[in-house]
């Protein structure tokens, strides 16, 4: 049986991965103004989603998507 990356098997994403994480971190992943976020999503095969929603600690979601098999 071949061992795939999580990001690789489409059971994984029946629905999206969410995690919330702060400012500073959003910049050291996907760089200042979210500039390499493309390329993360390239690397990962996946689609990210960012959206800033209003919680007490102004932290980022984040949405991520595997690609369609």
């Amino acid at each position: 049986m071949e061992i795939k990356p999580w990001w690789l098997v489409p059971e994984n994403f029946t629905f999206p991965l969410e995690f919330y994480i702060e400012e500073d971190q959003e910049e050291l992943l996907f760089g200042p103004l979210d500039l390499d976020l493309a390329r993360v999503e390239a690397h990962n095969q996946t689609l990210i989603q960012l959206e800033t929603r209003l919680t007490a600690t102004s932290l980022t979601c984040v949405l991520v998507w595997g690609w369609p098999s």
